[in-house]
């Protein structure tokens, strides 16, 4: 599985060596590997809004060609309950690379 980690360095970071921004929720995901929710809301003073940072997760697994499920778990299909999560091939996938880094 040493190729993960090549394909992390080669796909998602610069080249000083440092995680693009754009991608800075994969890594975390990869270290838990459960069930992630894709939007969060943001409220500052008496304003909120539903902030969308799907792209960007879902984008880097399908770099890294990790086997994930992408799912909604709201009960009318809403925006908030959109969520992904590593399937049994996505774990053992990145098992090697969770227990050098852990």
């Amino acid at each position: 599985m040493k190729t993960l980690a090549k394909r992390i360095e080669n796909k998602l970071t610069k080249k000083d060596g440092t995680i693009k921004v754009k991608y800075d929720r994969v890594i975390p995901f990869l270290k838990h590997g459960s069930k992630t929710y894709l939007h969060q809301w943001v409220r500052s003073g008496r304003y909120s809004n539903l902030r969308d940072r799907e792209g960007s997760l879902v984008e880097g697994l399908n770099l890294l060609g990790l086997d994930y499920k992408y799912s909604n778990d709201a009960p009318r299909g809403g925006m908030e309950g959109a969520y992904v999560e590593l399937t049994a091939k996505g774990k053992r996938q990145v098992k090697f690379f969770n227990s050098k880094n852990s």
